[in-house]
């Protein structure tokens, strides 16, 4: 199966090679795998490394009102007016695609540079204080944040709220983001 992939991979180089104007290899030696490394563990992954953790002190008005500073840990978000989310990686996007159908951009709903590398968290559970969470009285079951460093060390965060069943992007709903906030490193 390896000596296939490996195959494939060189015919696919050479291909690339002949559509740049250069003679592809006349002719590839594979050397066969030893019998123990299809039985070596694999190098693998749960989830993706986490981009955004540490404490934040709010920056805009709404993160003020709603939520004041946030801590990020690998295993969720603790905001200091009590709401707390229990999260899990659902996947990394950019803020230059959309969020939902029929929407902007991630960067101009997080108000974040295109390109930014984006972590969406699943919300695996929540608790609100008796005033409401991030999305008022509706579940927060997804949040997007990006991080955009500034001149002078000083990183800013952005968090963006979804309820819905469906994680955000091209194929859900957009009216499912119902809150931004944006915070900066303590």
């Amino acid at each position: 199966m390896r000596s296939q992939t490996v195959l494939v991979a060189l015919a696919a180089a050479g291909a690339l090679l002949t559509a740049c104007g250069r003679d592809e290899p006349k002719s590839v030696t594979v050397a066969p795998l030893p019998p123990d490394a299809e039985a070596a563990p694999k190098v693998t992954s749960e989830e993706p490394p986490r981009t955004v953790e540490g404490r934040y002190g709010p920056l805009s008005d709404t993160a003020e009102a709603v939520t004041g500073g946030v801590t990020v840990s690998r295993d969720g978000l603790s905001f200091d007016r009590g709401q707390q989310l229990a999260t899990s990686m659902d996947g990394l996007r950019f803020s230059n695609e959309r969020y939902g159908v029929e929407t902007e951009s991630w960067a101009s709903a997080m108000q974040v540079p295109e390109f930014t590398l984006l972590e969406v968290r699943r919300v695996d559970s929540s608790k609100a204080p008796a005033g409401g969470g991030l999305c008022g009285d509706q579940s927060v079951t997804f949040v997007a944040l990006a991080m955009e460093p500034q001149d002078g060390g000083t990183d800013e965060l952005a968090v963006a709220a979804f309820t819905g069943e469906l994680a955000p992007g091209p194929e859900a709903p957009g009216e499912a983001l119902c809150a931004s906030f944006r915070y900066a490193r303590e």
